[in-house]
């Protein structure tokens, strides 16, 4: 069931986020997430649980298309905030 969120989260964010400054320790976690994602396909393939695999991934894309669409509509309703976030810079 994790793999839609990893997906998203985790292989998307290595395209989103730089590759310099304190963007390297996410771009460790992203990295490790991608890693996560083979390793669950690995393990569905090994144990042949490809029903129980097509159940949560089903669950897993019906919980995150949600909670991205929450996230967009906050997003809509709040775009002076991520303006902010966007443009703040550590010193």
């Amino acid at each position: 069931m994790s793999v839609p969120a990893l997906a998203f989260f985790g292989v998307g964010g290595i395209f989103v986020f730089g590759w310099t400054g304190t963007a390297l320790i996410s771009q460790i976690g992203h990295i490790f997430m991608a890693s996560a994602i083979a390793w669950v396909v690995y393990g569905i393939f090994k144990d042949q649980n490809f029903k129980q695999a097509t159940i949560g991934l089903l669950l897993a894309a019906f919980f995150v298309n949600a909670f991205i669409c929450l996230q967009q509509m906050y997003v809509g309703k709040h775009l002076d905030r991520l303006q902010e976030i966007m443009e703040w810079q550590p010193k």
